[in-house]
């Protein structure tokens, strides 16, 4: 089976994750009204993220999903609710968010940050943010290179969280959108 596609399985990317030793966002993935509205009630801020990568394409275009905070207040549709799992992460207080790309055995990190508010989600169009070539700790990298390593892939963009406490905090990897794995 190619890899990519497998990769592409943010629930999979996250088991992974927390199975070689990252941080990750607590999270829930469901289809129950009353299990999502209890994750809700037990943290202070939620975000809503796309299960499979956000990217669709039709005959009109393409379009994106992008991750979206959550108040109790958008859970109130049981039908909606029940219709398809949603996919809630705890929000991590962000110092700032970065962005690790690998190449085979070259790796890209960089910062992502804004001179005004930075946006919850850096890759809505209109964004006004900036990069900064930043520091990799070790111990990140080779966690990283792990993951590809055990997705198979060659190429890889990580996606980070640095919290306000300076931990590095995974989200997801994405891979190449062309299937070269």
């Amino acid at each position: 089976m190619d890899a990519v596609p497998v990769a592409e399985l943010k629930v999979f990317q996250l088991r992974i994750a927390q199975e070689l030793g990252f941080t990750v966002p607590r999270s829930v993935i469901s289809n129950s009204p009353n299990a999502l509205r209890e994750f809700v009630a037990q943290h202070r801020s939620v975000i809503c993220k796309p299960i499979y990568h956000g990217l669709f394409k039709n005959a009109d275009g393409a379009f994106a999903v992008h991750t979206r905070r959550i108040q109790a207040t958008d859970l109130g549709d049981d039908l909606q609710l029940l219709a398809c799992p949603s996919f809630l992460q705890e929000e991590i207080p962000k110092g700032s968010d970065i962005r690790v790309t690998f190449i085979g055995k070259e790796v890209f990190p960089v910062e992502i940050f804004s001179h005004g508010k930075m946006p919850l989600d850096w890759r809505v169009p209109g964004s006004h943010i900036a990069y900064r070539i930043c520091e990799l700790p070790k111990q990140v990298e080779e966690l990283c290179r792990s993951m590809m390593k055990r997705l198979r892939l060659t190429y890889g963009a990580f996606d980070f969280v640095l919290s306000s406490t300076g931990d590095w905090i995974f989200m997801e990897i994405n891979p190449p959108e062309n299937g070269l794995g």
